[in-house]
């Protein structure tokens, strides 16, 4: 095995490049409302405007192509790539990994609970250095088969309310307040 590769979609991404095209009006909207109360000039607007349509064209294109990615595995690590380009979004190698653990993401807001389940790859200052989500992804059980090769599997799972700061490595993993008991 060179390297195994499983495709995923990133519904977060999806949700940012909806957004976008909505943000661009507000502000392309407010300048040619409130031009004419700045004194601008026809020719520092129409810049102004190619400049906000410019940066949301790129803001737009990126998010775009941050929906579709892969997980790669390798003998050396584990790592995000983009779909096009293949670019590297993110990259672990097995000895900066302890062990990954299965957790339960539960996210409560105004909307009502959105429940996650997710793979998290910890390392040895128990932060979550990588996270993989079970949702968008093809071939998620050949993939965690591949990673058992690899790496040592927390037999406990846990489950945690709201773990923004955990998953983003800000905060380490408390094994003992979240495990599930069964």
């Amino acid at each position: 095995m060179r390297e195994f590769k499983t495709f995923n979609f990133n519904k977060n991404w999806m949700q940012i490049t909806i957004m976008i095209p909505i943000l661009y009006v507000i502000p392309s909207g407010i300048l040619l409302d409130k031009a004419p109360n700045f004194n601008l000039s026809e020719e520092v607007l129409n810049f102004l405007l190619i400049i906000i349509t410019s940066l949301f064209s790129c803001l737009f294109i990126y998010s775009f192509l941050r929906i579709f990615n892969y997980t790669v595995i390798t003998y050396d690590a584990i790592e995000n790539r983009m779909a096009f380009p293949s670019t590297a979004i993110s990259r672990k190698y097995w000895r900066e990994i302890k062990y990954y653990a299965n957790v339960t993401e539960t996210y409560s807001g105004q909307y009502g609970v959105d429940i996650i389940k997710a793979i998290w790859f910890i390392d040895f200052n128990d932060k979550v250095c990588f996270r993989l989500t079970k949702w968008g992804s093809f071939n998620f059980k050949k993939l965690i088969e591949k990673v058992d090769k690899f790496e040592d599997k927390f037999e406990i799972e846990l489950e945690y309310k709201n773990p923004y700061r955990t998953i983003n490595g800000w905060k380490k993993v408390d094994y003992l307040k979240n495990q599930i008991i069964k």
